[in-house]
This record gives C-alpha cells, sequence and structure tokens, in this order.
C-alpha cells in the first residue's frame, strides 16, 4: 500500500478514533446529567448534537473529496489528489475537531462547579484534566502540521517536479500521521483511567487481606460502580 493510499486511510481512521472517544465521553456525561441542573443537562445535549453533525459532515467530506471517489487512493502518472492538499477540507477538519473538543472538556468543568470532589479523589480528577490538556496541545500541534501542508506542497508544485510533489506530500502525511496517533493515543489514555483506578483499588485490596471487612467489601461495589471521576455528590 502506497503512502498515497494510507493518507487517504489515515484521515478516515483518525476521524473515527477521535470522535470515537468524544462520544465515549458523552455517554458518560448523559448518564451524571440526570442529577445535575438543567443548563448542564442543555449543554450535553447541544455538544452531543454537534459532535453528531461534524462527525457525519468531516466523514463525508474525506471520503468524497476527489470525485470519483477512487481518486482519494488512486495516484496517476500525472495527478494527485487528497484532501490534505487542501486548505479548506484542512481548515474545516481540523476545526471541526477542535471545537468539539473543547466542548467535551468544558462539560467536566461545569458538573465539578455543582458537585463535591472528595479530597482524596482532587489529584485524580486534576491528573485527568491534566492529560486532556497535553492532548488538546498535541491536537493544536497537529492543526498546525496539517495547515502547513497544502502551502508547501504548492510551493513545490510551483518549482519543483511531479515527483518532489508526491516526495513533499508524503513527508507532510508522516509528520501528521505520528501527530495524529499521539493524539489518539493520549485521548484513548484519558477514556480509560477511571476504569483502570477501580481495577487498581481491587488489586491493591486483594493485596490487603487483614482490612478486607465485610463493611469494606460493600463500600468497594458501591465505589466500583461509579466509573467516573470519582464519588461526586452535591454541594
Amino acid at each position: 500500500m502506497d503512502s498515497h493510499t494510507m493518507g487517504y486511510y489515515e484521515m478516515e481512521i483518525w476521524a473515527l478514533m477521535m470522535w470515537s472517544v468524544k462520544f465515549a465521553f458523552m455517554c458518560l456525561y448523559w448518564d451524571m446529567a440526570r442529577h445535575l441542573p438543567k443548563y448542564i443537562r442543555y449543554t450535553v445535549y447541544f455538544t452531543l448534537g454537534v459532535l453528531t453533525v461534524t462527525f457525519i459532515g468531516v466523514l463525508v467530506m474525506f471520503t468524497m473529496w476527489c470525485r470519483p471517489v477512487h481518486l482519494n487512493w488512486t495516484l496517476t502518472e500525472s495527478q494527485l489528489c487528497t484532501a490534505y492538499v487542501s486548505p479548506f477540507a484542512v481548515h474545516a477538519g481540523s476545526s471541526a475537531h477542535l471545537i468539539t473538543e473543547l466542548l467535551v472538556l468544558l462539560i467536566p468543568i461545569l458538573i465539578f462547579r455543582v458537585v463535591h470532589v472528595h479530597r482524596s479523589k482532587r489529584i485524580g480528577v486534576l491528573f485527568i484534566f491534566a492529560l486532556g490538556g497535553v492532548t488538546l496541545g498535541i491536537s493544536v500541534i497537529s492543526y498546525g502540521l496539517r495547515a502547513s501542508t497544502p502551502m508547501h506542497a504548492a510551493r513545490v508544485r510551483k518549482t519543483g517536479t511531479f515527483d518532489q510533489y508526491v516526495e513533499e506530500i508524503r513527508k507532510r502525511v508522516e509528520n501528521c500521521r505520528l501527530a495524529s496517533y499521539t493524539e489518539a493515543s493520549c485521548a484513548m489514555l484519558m477514556l480509560c483511567l477511571p476504569s483502570f483506578r477501580v481495577l487498581l483499588r481491587k488489586f491493591i485490596d486483594s493485596r490487603s487481606p487483614s482490612d478486607d471487612t465485610p463493611e469494606r467489601k460493600a463500600g468497594l461495589r458501591r465505589s466500583n460502580v461509579l466509573i467516573s471521576f470519582g464519588s461526586l455528590r452535591p454541594r
């Protein structure tokens, strides 16, 4: 499989991975929103609607950018068609991703304004927020790499040969791919951390049989029901 074909599939996989992580967080917020004020519930509904519209729009745009569609993954001797060299496709896809990511990160901030987090859980919550900030920072870097690709490719197209043009795009796609995979890895780690906390607590408790009282077991079962950011209760 050549780099041109890989670039096409990379865009599709990137959109599927990033929006899937966001939808997973929205499922968590949806369950919590039933017990929260109306403005938070409406924010959750609004964000879910924006996520759905942007996901469909970005996926269709990447899939149908070149027509006939097979030109997205077919490289001829004189023609290369890819959304990577289109400023509109790059800015539209990356902007939709950043806007929806900010909306998803905004919701827990609203939630923690109206609920109380136990002091022992705050470090875990802050760590997840810090990881979310790192993911957002990588998203900005990825946006910059994608945005610079059309400009550099157009410059090579004017001054160089077609083979040099293809090679320049290949190098740029490789850099974007590395940033995208790093971003997706951080996002999936952030999504899995709450569940890992439950597993880690079970492991630690299993290593301490002396504290394995019936009351402790009952409390552990109750705490395992919540795999979110910790035990939450209204202020």
